[in-house]
């Protein structure tokens, strides 16, 4: 992730995951936005019917993170295939696998054999980043009562990231060595079907354009554009990699960082019709982050400081844990409330209270485990 500005007004590119917190703090910011979006909206989803679309920003910041890794060590020539895919698994294989385990286990405790068993095999899947594709086949529709009661529906965000992961590099090596300066257009294609695939999919099957991957890259294809783009803000200072942004490249930022916020916001407020989502719906936050992710390169800006506090950092940087333990407790909180007391407590409230118990599980893993 980002590293190595010297100075308040240098925008850095992205190598290593400590990096980016240590250069570019913002950038956690920006993953707070996202997972309280998606937090509110699976504990109280009347108050930001749109939150869900914080995975949207989650994409996005992904793709632009895991391009500017690649590029920079490729343009250093210290990329190896074999680093990369090792430290992605160091990342984020133990928290996943702990969450998937406590799940599992719980289930098998305390909830019915017929529950056990599909959280088992979906359990399974989840750990070979195939969750999306358990979702697609056994689930059904994301907003159906198929999904909404099963502990680890929201791991198949992590199957369609892990899938790019696995998928990417090798292309991005291939036109880095062979179609360089064509990268950028290239990438930019790429989005462009993949969104028209996602596009008419909806019309025809919302659930397979939902949760198959090929008609969700285009929002990680976005941050990926934008890392290529990052040469922008580029030139060679005394011969080192410096970034120098004008005063006009940063006033850009600073609009384009209002207009980020606009629309993220605007998509976590708007209530949208499922069988819509995720046509041009996505393309609110999808446009919304690549806006905002522009925005905190430029160093100095109101948004970087913004988003650079330290509540917001915090945040941040437990929002993979916060992701993989928040849905498995308010899942339980309602399921316990149905099979033990015949939903005579409110199942609202439970869930509620799964929700809030999800953060302290979320804290301990991120600090034992991550």
């Amino acid at each position: 992730m980002p590293h190595e500005p010297s100075s308040s007004h240098h925008v850095s590119v992205v190598t290593a995951d400590s990096g980016a917190r240590r250069q570019l703090p913002a950038l956690d910011g920006i993953r707070a936005l996202a997972i309280i979006g998606v937090y509110i909206f699976h504990v109280w989803p009347a108050v930001l019917p749109g939150g869900f679309k914080g995975v949207d920003v989650f994409f996005v910041l992904s793709g632009f993170l895991i391009t500017s890794i690649i590029r920079k060590n490729l343009a250093d020539g210290v990329f190896s295939f074999r680093e990369f895919y090792l430290r992605r698994v160091q990342r984020l294989l133990p928290n996943a696998a702990l969450t998937v385990a406590a799940t599992v286990l719980f289930v098998v405790v305390f909830l019915p054999s017929s529950i056990a068993n599909q959280a088992a095999r979906h359990g399974l899947w989840s750990l070979f980043n195939l969750s999306n594709l358990f979702a697609y086949r056994y689930l059904g529709d994301y907003w159906g009562s198929g999904a909404e009661n099963v502990p680890l529906t929201h791991y198949w965000s992590l199957g369609v990231e892990e899938q790019f992961y696995i998928l990417f590099p090798l292309v991005f090596f291939l036109l880095w060595k062979f179609l360089r300066r064509w990268v950028p257009l290239v990438l930019i294609a790429g989005a462009i079907v993949s969104f028209a695939l996602c596009f008419q999919m909806t019309r025809v099957d919302k659930i397979t354009a939902f949760y198959l991957p090929q008609y969700r890259f285009w929002e990680l294809l976005a941050g990926a554009v934008l890392a290529c783009g990052c040469n922008l803000f580029e030139r060679n200072v005394g011969g080192g990699h410096k970034c120098l942004p004008c005063n006009g490249l940063r006033l850009i930022g600073l609009l384009s960082g209002f207009l980020g916020i606009i629309l993220i916001a605007i998509s976590f407020i708007y209530k949208v019709p499922s069988k819509t989502f995720p046509r041009e719906i996505a393309l609110l936050s999808v446009l919304g982050s690549v806006c905002l992710i522009y925005a905190v390169l430029a160093r100095g800006t109101f948004f970087n400081r913004l988003l650079s506090l330290a509540l917001f950092t915090a945040i941040g940087r437990v929002s993979y844990s916060l992701y993989l333990w928040h849905w498995p407790p308010i899942v339980f909180g309602g399921l316990v409330c149905e099979y033990y007391f015949l939903n005579n407590f409110d199942g609202a409230l439970a869930r509620a209270a799964g929700g809030v118990i999800s953060i302290l599980f979320a804290i301990a893993a991120y600090f034992l485990v991550e």
